[in-house]
């Protein structure tokens, strides 16, 4: 969305680098009113999780589908939307849901999921191997590679 943005500038006559917060500021208060993409953009993806979420419609099945992939791929005990975005996107497929966790995150919006089951343990010492390996200081692309051979070995 920058380049688009950086063109609409030049061509109000308006610096690339002019302020975001005048330039998305409502215009009673000083600012131009230009509506922030990004914004619009998270909260219709938002909007789009509430609507389908429960329904029993293909984008509603979908939307499941991939909320439980993403639960087995973070391989912890809890939700997508519970958990902090900086600590575990890294060993995350980029998706849809993925950038609208991101934007939930930055936004301070707390989506409250119920439809995916958490990760159940099958038994007396298990463990969730992703939890450990946090638990135990993996970060990034060592993260990374852990989680993928645990999906790779379905363990």
């Amino acid at each position: 969305m920058a380049p688009a943005l950086n063109i609409g500038l030049q061509h109000s006559q308006l610096s690339k680098s002019f302020p975001r917060a005048v330039l998305h500021g409502p215009k009673e208060e000083g600012g131009r009113g230009v509506i922030n993409l990004y914004t619009t953009q998270g909260l219709s993806h938002v909007a789009i999780i509430h609507e389908h979420l429960e329904a029993d419609t293909i984008t509603g099945h979908l939307l499941r589908t991939s909320l439980e992939q993403h639960t087995v791929e973070l391989g912890v005990r809890y939700k997508m939307f519970e958990l902090d975005y900086d600590d575990y996107s890294d060993h995350v497929t980029d998706t849809w849901l993925k950038h609208t966790w991101k934007f939930c995150e930055e936004s301070n919006i707390k989506l409250i999921e119920r439809h995916t089951p958490y990760l159940k343990l099958r038994r007396k010492h298990d463990s969730l191997l992703m939890q450990d390996f946090i638990k135990a200081g993996y970060t990034g692309k060592k993260l990374l590679r852990l989680n993928r051979c645990r999906m790779y070995l379905q363990v």
